[in-house]
């Protein structure tokens, strides 16, 4: 998609405008291509998978790293043995744009049956200050917190449980219009009719 919209050039515009030099664009549909989002990860046992995201928790456990990626399907775990690759992640912090190269290898232990082995990191985007909320840890809701709740909200959106909330709220949402609409009604947003006060 990058490539054909850049391949018009509308009024004379060239990738350069965007931010992208003409030599990457090849290397980004490359990277579009082959990335494996974690749901689709079954799929790839036994393969050498490509997968993209946000680190979202480090352990060290008995001479292993295990890093849990979070990418827009939900959370894979990464199992690092090897030291040079752990010291590319030496001062990042949850946060840390992560593309990782690995094997997929099948495993029940793990929440989502399947894992990547032997990884390649490469740090895209690092995060070198600790981040004021911890996302992956239940978020406390009482109201003695709720200036913190309120003050990183985009932060604490990052964190599973609360990112399951709008999930069931959105598909309650489509549960209601897809029976309305079986039964013939037509949805309408009318300007005078606000959902808040004013």
């Amino acid at each position: 998609m990058v490539g054909t919209f850049l391949e018009k050039k509308p009024l004379g515009v060239t990738s350069e405008f965007f931010g992208f030099k003409e030599e990457n664009i090849k290397k980004i549909e490359e990277f579009i291509k082959h990335r494996v989002i974690s749901t689709s990860l079954h799929e790839f046992v036994g393969k050498e998978v490509l997968i993209s995201g946000w680190l979202h928790k480090k352990r060290e456990l008995g001479g292993l790293t295990f890093l849990l990626i979070r990418d827009r399907g939900g959370l894979v775990q990464v199992v690092v043995e090897k030291s040079d690759e752990v010291e590319k992640l030496n001062g990042l912090y949850t946060g840390t744009v992560l593309s990782i190269m690995g094997k997929v290898v099948a495993d029940k232990r793990v929440e989502a049956g399947v894992e990547l082995h032997e990884p390649k990191i490469m740090v895209e985007v690092p995060v070198t200050d600790v981040t004021p909320v911890e996302i992956d840890k239940p978020i406390d809701h009482r109201p003695e917190n709720s200036d913190s709740l309120y003050e990183y909200r985009v932060i604490n959106l990052r964190n599973t449980t609360e990112q399951g909330i709008f999930r069931i709220q959105a598909a309650v949402g489509d549960a209601i219009r897809d029976y309305l609409k079986s039964l013939d009604f037509v949805e309408f947003h009318s300007p005078k009719l606000l959902a808040g006060s004013t």
